[in-house]
């Protein structure tokens, strides 16, 4: 496997060769089993080529986009990806990981040629998303709070759960608790370290769904702009563990842009700049635990927003960690 950081060196190789008109290339990787190289194009594009076998033909549709192409070279038998906006040469470089980490160890030509270009096509949305809509900081904030848990829960799990736990954060697209799992949900709220209350949205946050087990989950940060860190800092982190872990990278990248969030607007919230001091994870199913749910309601009543007071829950506390 490879991470995204391990092929600057080989562009920066790549842009020193004299130019004479053709492809530059250069191998990926030595463990790579298909024929996968970086190359630089006759206009001095960034490009990923996939090298078929003589004789194999490949169908499929070529696509052209404003930064990004898929095609093919007929006399050579190569499968090209370019790029045409050096702006999202670190996206880029995220897709090429992607790419190869999925095909490397596949030798059927079929098959590696069908994940070539599927994964492809995951990958492209994420360089066509462009939305000026600036998002409230509230919504930073609690979302970065939502991704320090699953940094956490990264960090704690066997490589074959990485797809879950990513699968199953949910805050982005509204619907439900923050992460849903199997066996489990967990609603998550960010706070500062003071006041020690958090906002429950409606009545539905935390009422137990299909027998599941469910917990709060509360992450305390303080704003500090020298020593914090960003929403964007903070998933190149997460993209880093990821990778190592031999997670797919798109399952983020895919959650952020329910919320018009991509690679090449997360500068636009460095102004929020965050440490995370501590994680206090809670029983919602305990006895006694103080909630407001859909189930104990009549239907008449509905639209129920109410504040937990965080420091009057010690009883119902699972974990406490300082961050």
């Amino acid at each position: 496997m490879i991470n995204a950081k391990e092929l600057q060196p080989k562009w920066e190789l790549l842009e020193k060769l004299p130019k004479l008109g053709d492809y530059d290339l250069i191998r990926i990787s030595t463990v790579c089993l298909p024929d996968l190289s970086l190359a630089i194009s006759p206009d001095e594009e960034r490009c990923l080529i996939l090298e078929l076998p003589a004789g194999f033909h490949f169908d499929f549709h070529p696509v052209v986009r404003e930064k990004l192409s898929l095609d093919k070279n007929e006399e050579k038998n190569y499968v090209t990806v370019i790029l045409y906006d050096n702006d999202y040469v670190d996206l880029f470089d995220h897709l090429i990981t992607s790419i190869h980490n999925t095909i490397m160890n596949v030798r059927d030509t079929d098959e590696y040629s069908d994940i070539f270009a599927k994964t492809f096509h995951k990958w492209v949305k994420f360089f066509d998303l462009d939305n000026n809509n600036k998002l409230p900081d509230s919504v930073i904030i609690g979302m970065f709070g939502e991704l320090i848990l699953m940094k956490k829960l990264l960090n704690e799990a066997e490589g074959a759960k990485v797809n879950t736990i990513l699968r199953g954060w949910k805050g982005p697209y509204d619907k439900g608790q923050d992460f849903e799992f199997d066996s489990i949900n967990i609603e998550v709220k960010t706070r500062k370290p003071s006041p020690t209350s958090v906002k429950i949205a409606n009545e539905g946050q935390l009422d137990q769904l299909e027998g599941k087990e469910l917990e709060l989950a509360v992450v305390v940060v303080e704003q500090d702009p020298l020593n914090g860190m960003t929403l964007n800092q903070l998933i190149c982190l997460l993209v880093d563990i990821i990778e190592r872990l031999l997670g797919d990278t798109s399952i983020l990248y895919s959650a952020i842009s329910q919320k018009g969030l991509w690679p090449k607007n997360l500068s636009d919230y460095d102004h929020i700049s965050l440490v995370p001091k501590e994680l206090t994870r809670y029983n919602c199913l305990s006895i006694s635990f103080p909630r407001i749910v859909r189930s104990e309601l009549v239907e008449a009543i509905f639209g129920v927003k109410y504040s937990l007071d965080t420091s009057k829950l010690n009883d119902h506390i699972i974990e406490q960690v300082k961050l």
